[in-house]
């Protein structure tokens, strides 16, 4: 065993408990740890930005303190608060792009980036009756998939899945990742789609597949800032960016599988009812 994947394991058996009690409990912890998570992928976006653009830190701070603002409204359920105050800053910082011919077109990208995991995240775990539950789902899509696509791509290897944008990620490490993800979490969360078999096959299947997207969009970001790693703030893992990759993709995969279920199957209309308990 090298010490990179040494570091990687001690790494995970520290944070990975830690999410975990932060999801069971929920409450201010999770909301404080997804916020700090946020900030975190702010600040590693921020310096990967700084090497095209100058330091601004103070666009950083500023953009910090905006996201804590719009996860707590997230936290205590202000919806129209939250979007409202969501559509004003988007539109204050497009509006300096056009009057003032500026060039901070990135740092929207990257708030935007960073907090609507957290903002979707929050949300879910506020639901009183299925919060846990769907939150769960998230990591745990997101943790199986990695984990699965890592160790059966180095154990069979063969084509590669993007070789211009991630040159370690194989095809057959993308499917068993797919695999696998998919045939733990219908077991694990069978009740919760009831009688609904082939849907519930296809949104697991759906959300790994969105992990893997959510990975080579990330090492496409890389790429192009011209970086191996976000940062190294997580030994053996690089930064927190190169962590919570796969679970943005997840996390915007499940607001829409989660909209489309209530939209279109009578047995799920209470599920948009739980969430105003």
């Amino acid at each position: 065993m090298n010490n990179n994947l040494m570091l990687r394991i001690l790494s995970s058996l520290f944070l990975i408990p830690l999410l975990l009690i932060s999801i069971w409990i929920g409450g201010y912890l999770f909301f404080i740890i997804l916020s700090l998570l946020s900030i975190l992928i702010l600040y590693e976006f921020n310096n990967l930005i700084q090497k095209k653009i100058e330091k601004r830190y103070k666009i950083f701070l500023l953009l910090s303190l905006f996201s804590v603002f719009i996860n707590y409204y997230a936290f205590i359920q202000h919806f129209y608060e939250l979007l409202v105050l969501s559509l004003v800053f988007i539109l204050v910082i497009a509006l300096s792009n056009i009057l003032f011919n500026s060039k901070n077109q990135w740092y929207l990208f990257a708030f935007l980036y960073s907090l609507l995991p957290s903002v979707i995240l929050i949300v879910l775990r506020q639901n009183k009756i299925y919060g846990f539950e769907m939150v769960l789902m998230v990591f745990l899509v997101t943790w199986i998939s990695d984990t699965s696509a890592y160790f059966m791509g180095k154990l069979i290897g063969g084509p590669k899945l993007a070789p211009r944008i991630s040159p370690n990620k194989t095809i057959s490490g993308a499917f068993f990742g797919i695999l696998i993800s998919t045939a733990v979490l219908s077991v694990l969360f069978y009740d919760f789609f009831a009688s609904y078999t082939l849907m519930m096959v296809i949104f697991f299947s759906l959300l790994s597949f969105l992990s893997i997207i959510g990975d080579l969009f990330a090492s496409f970001l890389k790429r192009y800032f011209k970086s191996d790693e976000s940062s190294n703030l997580i030994p053996g893992h690089g930064g927190f960016i190169d962590r919570a990759d796969s679970l943005i993709g997840v996390a915007l995969g499940m607001a829409i599988l989660l909209f489309l279920l209530v939209v279109f199957f009578d047995d799920y209309k209470n599920l948009s009812e739980s969430f105003l308990i």
